[in-house]
């Protein structure tokens, strides 16, 4: 049987991944947009607060400074910027790699 404590925290933890279903659900049924935003931004934020926490930072200020990092990721993310990065590391930059690596070994006869 399950302790008071830990039924309060299963409820609490119940009720934060249900807000975060409930914002995925309106991002793709009511606002027809599939926007991935808030599968981002929550552990975006939760990383933040806790290497704060960690570090010594008050927790107050240490979920301040994640929500700013959230407002900034949601403004990263709608510049693109993010998306732009990424495709550059994955996509672009091996290619380049690779056809250099390639040009420089390769055997003359």
């Amino acid at each position: 049987m399950l302790s008071d404590i830990a039924l309060y925290g299963a409820i609490e933890t119940g009720l934060i991944c249900g807000l975060v279903a409930f914002a995925i659900y309106l991002s793709f049924r009511v606002h027809d947009s599939p926007d991935l935003t808030v599968d981002g931004s929550f552990p975006l934020g939760a990383a933040v607060a806790a290497v704060l926490i960690v570090d010594g930072w008050d927790p107050w200020l240490a979920i301040a400074l994640a929500l700013n990092a959230d407002f900034l990721g949601l403004q990263a993310q709608d510049l693109n910027l993010i998306t732009a990065v990424l495709v550059t590391q994955a996509i672009v930059l091996p290619g380049i790699r690779t056809s250099v690596v390639n040009k420089l070994t390769r055997k003359k006869a």
